[in-house]
């Protein structure tokens, strides 16, 4: 997940599921949030789409050393490609 940040709107994200079946899913939007201010409903909530939210921690933010995190997240939101 060290390279989540690098992806891009319009970048594949391909899944092989525990069927064997592979699904590919696009990048729609990449946004970074303090860990504080992350909108849960957003990430976790109900969606009228198939999608995967894919989380990071944002190598660009202040690093606790006491507990071992960073000050913030990368989200990649993404959509099932038809």
């Amino acid at each position: 997940f060290w390279n989540l940040p690098k992806l891009k709107p319009g970048d594949e994200v391909f899944v092989l599921a525990e069927d064997g079946v592979e699904r590919r899913f696009v990048v729609t939007a990449i946004e970074t949030y303090k860990r504080t201010d992350a909108p849960l409903q957003r990430i976790f909530g109900p969606a009228n789409e198939r999608q995967l939210n894919l989380i990071t921690c944002d190598p660009d933010s202040d690093f606790d050393r006491k507990t071992g995190e960073y000050a913030a997240n990368v989200v990649v939101y993404t959509t099932l490609a038809p």
